[in-house]
Parts: structure tokens; C-alpha cells; sequence
């Protein structure tokens, strides 16, 4: 072994013994933040408001996934370098995501909902992970009125078939998700 193997060696052992050290201190670091994050009583309310579907508004994303989400302001007020510890504590603990952009706490719903579409030229229907369940025409009236009433009383006769009750929600042309509630008879 020459002079340069052995300085090679010594360097590829301090890098070993700096990333183990980095490893521990951003274990520190996680477990400090996760606790700050678990008595953060301002986003633990946040939370539970998402959880508990109290002032959210709902969306849906580019692969049909509906999702809720809540504004949280205070997320701008989180630095830059604690954000992915932020994000790790979310998802591991809550099952929640963060958009740092827009602010907000999202929370993704599941990809079994049932989708109602009614006010497309084509494509509408019931459908539920991707596949049409109810055919529109099972549920319009006067060739192109929609009677809710049956539309919700086919998909309580579906829930109660498969014995199995996602949540359920009305997705508009423009992308706008509002949830439906069958029982009742209306939107």
C-alpha cells in the first residue's frame, strides 16, 4: 500500500465517521422536532379540524384521488431546514401531506371513493376506483335532468351490495369536489 492509499483510506474513514455522526444528530434533531410538533397545540387543532372534516374544502388529484385539504398559515412561520421533519412527522404520525406553497395541510382520502360525474358532455356516471358503477341513464330523467333522489338510492343499493361505504363525492367539469350525501335524497 502506498503513501496515497493510505490518505485515501484515512478519507473514506473520516467521511464514515461524519455520516455517522450526521446520522445521529438529525436522529437528535427528528425526535426534538417530532416532540415540539406533538405540542404544537396550534397545529394539533389544525389537524383535527382536517381529521374531523370541520371548514375543509376538498380536491382532486391529477390520478382521481380525492383529497381534503384545510389552509394552515402558520406553516409559512416553519424554517426552511425543519420543513422535512415537518413533512416526515405529518406523514408517519397523521398520514397527512403538506403543499408549502399554497400553505395547506392535505389529507388523501383514499382511492376507492365513489366519483359522481353529472355534468360532463360524456363520461358521466358513478364510478368507483376508475370503474363506471352506474350508468347515468339509470339515473336521468326527461332525457337530461339528473333525479338525484335515484341517483342516491342506486348508490345506497351499491354501498349496501358490496357492504363496504367509502366516502362519496360529486366531481364537476371545472374540478371542484364537493361530498354527497345519499341520505336525504340530495347533494
Amino acid at each position: 500500500m502506498n503513501n496515497t492509499d493510505i490518505l485515501f483510506s484515512e478519507i473514506d474513514q473520516l467521511v464514515a465517521e461524519q455520516t455517522i455522526k450526521r446520522v445521529e444528530i438529525q436522529d437528535r434533531i427528528e425526535r426534538e422536532l417530532h416532540a415540539q410538533y406533538a405540542d404544537w397545540g396550534v397545529l394539533q387543532a389544525a389537524i383535527e379540524r382536517l381529521e374531523c372534516c370541520e371548514d375543509v374544502r376538498y380536491g382532486i388529484h391529477a390520478d382521481n384521488l380525492i383529497y381534503s385539504w384545510i389552509r394552515f398559515s402558520e406553516l409559512s412561520n416553519v424554517p426552511e431546514r425543519e420543513r422535512e421533519y415537518l413533512d416526515t412527522y405529518l406523514t408517519q404520525n397523521r398520514g397527512l401531506s403538506v403543499d408549502w406553497d399554497s400553505t395547506v395541510l392535505i389529507q388523501y382520502l383514499g382511492d376507492d371513493e365513489i366519483l359522481v360525474v353529472d355534468d360532463t358532455r360524456s363520461s358521466n356516471g358513478v364510478y368507483q376506483s376508475g370503474a363506471l358503477i352506474i350508468e347515468e341513464d339509470d339515473y336521468i330523467i326527461d332525457g337530461d335532468c339528473v333525479d338525484e333522489t335515484m341517483r342516491n338510492q342506486l348508490i345506497e343499493a351499491h354501498l349496501e351490495k358490496t357492504g363496504y361505504y367509502p366516502g362519496i363525492y360529486r366531481v364537476t367539469c371545472t374540478g371542484d369536489v364537493y361530498p354527497v350525501s345519499t341520505q336525504g335524497g340530495g347533494k
